[in-house]
């Protein structure tokens, strides 16, 4: 890159920068990455997408003056992700590579697993799972499931990788917002709060998570 942009460029200095930047927050970066399996696409994405708008500035400038660095100022990204602030939803062209992939039916079986219909069909029935059942008593109302639609059809295992991160720690459980209620072992169940514990913002990106679901 240095071939291209020279030893003294910005973007390579603001590239040092963050190289910097990601080693001393190292921890709070692996820790990420184990919550949310989507989160290094997710920041890199953010990255390339800052040094792209750069460059375009760069070619349409028509003097050094006129090319805002602040653009590239990869800092504030970092930031947002020490801060938990962190929250980007790739583009629907990209796509999870699985050893399964071309085996669409295979792949949505093992993400959701017979394990999750097995506990729905239990709960329905009475068995040993009603007894682990929570149920949502402060429900957000755009958070429910629509009249037509289905749990196991349309919200289950469904864009897994887009669910929003709760408190930096879990996604925010789709069972317990949308289906109205979930398990007390359920690997989210930080998540399980009431309607009133939800932020606005948190209720945003929550709606827009749902509107990739249903592909609105």
């Amino acid at each position: 890159m240095q071939d291209i942009f020279g030893e003294d460029s910005v973007l390579l200095g603001r590239l040092e920068e963050l190289k910097t930047l990601m080693a001393k927050y190292k921890h709070q970066f692996k820790a990420k990455a184990s919550l949310d399996e989507m989160f290094t696409a997710n920041f890199l994405y953010a990255v390339d997408a800052r040094m792209q708008r750069w460059s375009v500035e760069c070619r349409k400038a028509r003097g050094r003056s006129e090319i805002d660095d602040r653009i590239i100022k990869l800092r504030d990204t970092v930031d947002d992700v020490v801060d938990n602030r962190f929250y980007l939803l790739l583009p629907p062209s990209f796509t999870m590579i699985n050893g399964n992939e071309g085996n669409d039916e295979t792949s949505f079986k093992q993400r959701t697993g017979p394990t999750n219909k097995r506990k729905d069909d239990d709960l329905e029935k009475g068995g040993e799972d009603k007894k682990r059942w929570i149920e949502n008593s402060n429900q957000i109302e755009e958070f429910r499931m629509k009249e037509g639609e289905e749990w196991e059809a349309n919200f289950c295992g469904k864009c897994a990788e887009a669910q929003p991160i709760w408190k930096g720690k879990v996604k925010m459980c789709v069972r317990w917002n949308t289906k109205g209620g979930c398990f007390k072992d359920c690997k989210h169940g930080e998540s399980h709060v009431s309607a009133n514990q939800i932020s606005g913002e948190k209720r945003a990106e929550y709606l827009a998570y749902l509107n990739k679901v249903r592909g609105d």
